[in-house]
């Protein structure tokens, strides 16, 4: 046994009782007195991290071909009845459905920032509806040019309030829109 090894230690490997001979006693005894017992560590509890949720969107459609369109409609969940129908009517003559658009109404979401959209969704295309629908952090774009944004095609253009009825602002917008 060694010195530094205690009685109390020894009894988590050995299961029989151990006895010291009469000669030992003297040399051990002195040295398991001298040693001041160590008490046990408390265990330390792991410090608390605050996790950030991650933010998440509600939007329409199923974002299949990555697809993001932004828009801002303070009386609607997603878009108003009759802009919805024309958008749908605009990216079927594309070969594109609901389900592979993301439509995000940014009036739900007027804290989110451009790199939280873009993390969340991945675009590789990206429709904006009007200034209101720009988010924060976004590049300056020029409305009703197609433009390269991050890896991206993006199109900022007149929100549908501005189209319906206009028959210009339509004409640039169905222009643009099909080299999306």
């Amino acid at each position: 046994m060694r010195p530094d090894t205690t009685p109390p230690q020894l009894s988590h490997f050995l299961t029989e009782e151990l006895y010291l001979l009469a000669a030992d006693k003297a040399f051990y005894g002195n040295a398991f007195a001298a040693q001041a017992p160590v008490p046990d560590a408390a265990p330390q509890e792991p410090a608390i991290v605050k996790e950030t949720p991650a933010l998440t969107f509600k939007y329409l459609g199923g974002n299949q071909k990555k697809m993001l369109v932004l828009c801002h409609y303070a009386d609607a969940e997603y878009m108003a009845d009759a802009h919805l129908t024309a958008l749908t009517n605009t990216i079927g003559r594309l070969g594109y459905t609901l389900n592979d658009v993301a439509i995000v109404n940014l009036f739900n979401y007027e804290d989110s920032a451009w790199p939280q959209l873009n993390s969340f969704f991945h675009p590789q295309k990206l429709l904006i509806l009007g200034n209101a629908a720009c988010p924060q952090g976004l590049p300056k774009l020029g409305q009703n040019q197609m433009q390269p944004l991050e890896g991206l095609k993006a199109l900022y253009t007149y929100s549908f309030t501005e189209m319906i009825g206009q028959k210009e602002n339509t004409k640039t917008f169905w222009t643009q829109i099909q080299t999306l």
